[in-house]
């Protein structure tokens, strides 16, 4: 196999590689979990855990799909990972 053919083999690879990052980002999952953990005749606890948002100024169609994780009328929620992705975030994102 020539050169070229690698080169091309490789960029389409890595073409490919990019384009499924990209769709693969824009895939909000909502997953439901039963946990048993407390005793029993304590009344059920929904905890909303949000985890690795990036969030930058901009990304409306994410801004309104955590508005819409309200309507899951969570007791508590958590956030871990990196929830800002923008040193200018903080304003815009709050105001979106």
């Amino acid at each position: 196999m020539g050169i070229a053919k690698k080169l091309v083999g490789t960029a389409a690879i890595g073409a490919a590689g990019l384009a499924y990052a990209y769709w693969e980002a824009q895939q909000y999952t909502l997953r439901h979990k039963e946990i048993t953990v407390l005793p029993l005749g304590q009344p059920d606890l929904r905890v909303l855990h949000l985890s690795d948002l990036h969030f930058i100024p901009g990304q409306t169609r994410k801004h309104q799909w955590l508005q819409s994780l309200r309507d899951t009328n969570p007791d508590l929620v958590v956030v871990t990972g990196d929830f800002l992705a923008d040193v200018d975030c903080p304003e815009p994102c709050r105001d979106q």
